[in-house]
Formats: C-alpha cells, sequence, structure tokens
C-alpha cells in the first residue's frame, strides 16, 4: 500500500469531489454569463422603405451603454457562488486525504500486529510442544502443560482477531478509494 497512490485515487474517484468540480464549471459559466450580460450586443438592421415610385434603403445602427444597472449583484452573487464551491471543494480534499491518511496509518499498524501475533503463535506452539515432550518424560505436570495449551489457543484467538481487523482496515480503505484492493 502506498499513501500517496490511494491518496490520488481517493480525490480522483470520489463521487461527492466530482459532483462538487462540475457544480464549479457550472459556477464559472454562469459567472461569465453574468459578466457578458454587462456589455450590450450592437445591434445593425437594413431598412428598405418603397412609396410610390421611391424607394429609400439604409442601414440602422445601435448600441446600448448601460450607465447605472450593469448587473452588480448577479456578477457578485456569481463570484460569492464560486467561492463557496471553491472552499466546498478544498474541505472536501482535506476531508478525503485526512481519511485515507487515518485508514493507512491504522492498517499499516494493524498489518504489524499480525505479523507479531503470528510469530508469538509459532512461538507458542515451539512452547507447547516443547512442554508436550516434557509431559510425556514427566518432567512437567500436567497443570503447566495445561496452562500453555490454553495460552496457546488464547494467542491463536488473538492472531485471528488481528487478522480480522486487518481485513476490516482493508475494506475501509476500499471504501474510501471507491475501489477495490489487489
Amino acid at each position: 500500500l502506498d499513501l500517496d497512490d490511494l491518496t490520488k485515487k481517493t480525490l480522483s474517484q470520489n463521487p461527492e469531489l466530482k459532483i462538487e468540480l462540475l457544480s464549479l464549471d457550472t459556477a464559472k459559466l454562469k459567472l461569465s454569463l453574468s459578466k457578458s450580460e454587462t456589455i450590450s450586443n450592437p445591434v445593425i438592421g437594413i431598412i428598405q422603405k418603397q412609396e410610390s415610385q421611391e424607394k429609400t434603403s439604409g442601414v440602422n445602427l445601435g448600441l446600448s451603454i448601460p450607465l447605472w444597472y450593469r448587473k452588480q449583484g448577479e456578477i457578485q452573487e456569481s463570484k460569492t457562488e464560486l467561492e463557496k464551491i471553491n472552499s466546498k471543494i478544498d474541505y472536501l480534499k482535506k476531508e478525503m486525504e485526512l481519511k485515507i491518511f487515518n485508514a493507512f496509518i491504522e492498517t499499516e499498524l494493524a498489518e504489524k500486529q499480525v505479523i507479531l501475533l503470528k510469530n508469538t503463535v509459532k512461538e507458542a506452539n515451539e512452547l507447547l510442544r516443547v512442554v508436550s515432550s516434557q509431559y510425556k518424560e514427566g518432567k512437567s505436570d500436567f497443570l503447566s502443560y495445561l496452562e500453555h495449551l490454553v495460552t496457546l489457543k488464547n494467542t491463536k484467538a488473538n492472531y485471528y482477531e488481528s487478522v480480522f481487523n486487518y481485513n476490516q482496515k482493508i475494506a475501509l480503505i476500499e471504501k474510501i478509494i471507491n475501489e477495490e484492493l489487489k
């Protein structure tokens, strides 16, 4: 597992973040539209008039210039919406990075615990084998043999619990990155 790869996958595949990025594009278009509406469109027209025998033709040019209402409210609203979406995207990115970082650290710790307990199970098996042979030879009593047997069973139970915990952490990472790990 590599934290950088997991973070990249998380940020690229998170559906909530994708939705916000699409909202950002929409807000940018809305801002652009609001700004473009303040610039007036020129009007060009052709005039043709025919009265009895006289034919008149001409061109009509027009340009309206807004002096006091220039859609500043809509532009400011669009800018505010854009800033709001940018803030939400930043928040979501930080939240996803934190989630994957925590899950990654927990998974590494769970993996180390699995390795440690696996070695402990091997040692407990070896110790039980030694105590078993001592019991058969009469060098150890039955209670000592039972104590070591119970210790082995508890160690194995702890090992299986740590494997379960590790698998849960892997499943959490898969849920966060929205993809199954190989």
